[in-house]
């Protein structure tokens, strides 16, 4: 409950009721007419002691009354929400840094100080007594030289008091590895986001879940003094509280090196490297309910994407010998009137898709490649005509090319086999990579190589 007014109209307030639901949607109901049929860039408030900032508002519904007096009432959304902050526009850059939480950076970053360590009574193997011991791990520091910011890992730990219930008393602690990106100068809410996105994916590789960021709190830093503002938006990632499991991880921080700035350079020049291919893959993680054919097409583009960025140099023929197949075509076209044509369709010389998926393929470790896979031909094979099928919308071909029990492995072992490309490029072993397609890939890729053996047989 509070108040609220156009930015550029500080004198016209009226009252209100701010709900911001799990998923960082926001609904403002007020009791008189705000914003009409517009869309309004900026809403002031004050609530619960905090100033507020609404951004991009429009009406989604509400009441006029006439009658012995006129009322009314508005529904408004916002798209962001800043509580902490009047902001005179939606970029202003006066935020110095960002503290977020992600889903399973506590288990990736595979630190802790708290430790705990029970006494028997040798005597007659009863409880004897505990010792809890509890420290903040050192913050872990990287620099992200090309977004000139800084990134860092730290733990923060809260107990709770002593809780006496009916069944006894209880005490509890809770350590978290959180994200905080300080920028070397004041920036925008959202230049912070880049670095979040990064290593929100890193954490999802690792885990192989879509991990959800939460709790984003920005600060503003003056004379010392950091004054918190709390940022809200609706998201399509949810987080789900439930236990990790140490051996469901890929890797952990710790299997990068123990050069935490240059692991983390690492990670963020490769996905400015391959860039809009790594969204198309780990979108799958973040909405994991889709069609298997737009699976695989999804993961078909991104092999394409990641094969264009991780062998630009590649050719179907060779550069002199293509261009001397060109100069003879053309002479022989030259008077034709779809030459124009003609040497437009001779000017690519990349790779057929299926040649581009082997080298794919040939970039991680070989033994965990075949294990995963089976015949890595095969594999190239039936994704090349799953792509081309579905892109062209021919189920029939689909259906012809591809054994139907293949259709339904072929796009969890080829987001795999992208993983494993992943793994290889950060530095990850061979035997953690040999160990993600035994332990973690395992069930699928035997039922996948089952169905290329018989393929093979027919």
């Amino acid at each position: 409950m509070g108040k609220w007014w156009l930015a550029d109209k500080a004198d016209n307030r009226v009252g209100g009721v701010l709900e911001i639901s799990s998923d960082g949607t926001a609904h403002l109901e007020v009791v008189d007419e705000l914003v009409g049929e517009q869309t309004v860039e900026l809403i002031h408030g004050h609530a619960a002691g905090k100033m507020i900032t609404l951004v991009n508002s429009f009406r989604t519904g509400g009441n006029v009354t006439f009658g012995q007096a006129f009322t009314a009432t508005e529904k408004l959304r916002s798209s962001l929400v800043f509580i902490g902050v009047h902001l005179t526009s939606e970029m202003d850059k006066i935020f110095n840094y960002i503290e977020v939480e992600i889903s399973c950076l506590t288990s990736f970053a595979s630190r802790s100080g708290l430790e705990y360590a029970t006494t028997i009574d040798r005597e007659n193997g009863h409880f004897k007594n505990a010792q809890v011991t509890v420290e903040i791990p050192e913050t872990l520091v990287a620099r992200a030289t090309a977004r000139q910011q800084q990134v860092e890992i730290y733990w923060t730990t809260k107990s709770s008091s002593f809780g006496n219930f009916t069944y006894g008393r209880d005490i509890s602690f809770t350590e978290t590895a959180k994200l905080r990106v300080r920028a070397d100068s004041p920036s925008s809410w959202n230049e912070f986001d880049k670095v979040i996105g990064s290593v929100q994916n890193l954490v999802t590789l690792a885990s192989q879940q879509g991990c959800a960021v939460r709790s984003r709190k920005l600060a503003i830093t003056q004379e010392g003094r950091a004054a918190s503002v709390e940022l809200y938006f609706s998201k399509a990632d949810t987080w789900t509280d439930a236990k990790t499991e140490r051996h469901r991880f890929l890797f952990h921080l710790p299997d990068l090196g123990a050069d935490y700035d240059s692991a983390l350079n690492r990670w963020f020049s490769l996905g400015e490297e391959i860039g809009i291919a790594l969204d198309a893959l780990f979108s799958l993680d973040y909405t994991p309910t889709v069609y298997y054919q737009n699976e695989l097409f999804n993961l078909a583009s991104a092999a394409e994407g990641f094969h264009a960025k991780l062998f630009p140099e590649s050719t179907a023929h060779d550069p002199e010998m293509r261009s001397e197949i060109v100069r003879a075509a053309m002479q022989a076209f030259s008077e034709h009137p779809e030459k124009s044509w003609v040497k437009g369709r001779l000017s690519d010389n990349r790779p057929g898709l299926k040649k581009r998926l082997l080298e794919l393929a040939a970039l991680p470790d070989r033994e965990a490649v075949e294990n995963l896979l089976g015949s890595i031909d095969t594999w190239a094979k039936w994704l090349r005509d799953a792509r081309n099928a579905i892109g062209h919308m021919d189920t029939g071909e689909l259906e012809k090319k591809i054994p139907e029990d293949a259709r339904y492995r072929l796009s969890y072992v080829t987001k795999a086999l992208l993983h494993l490309v992943l793994l290889q490029k950060l530095g990850i072993s061979s035997e953690l990579q040999s160990r993600a397609v035994a332990d973690i890939y395992g069930y699928s890729a035997r039922e996948f190589r089952k169905v290329v053996a018989e393929a093979a047989q027919r």
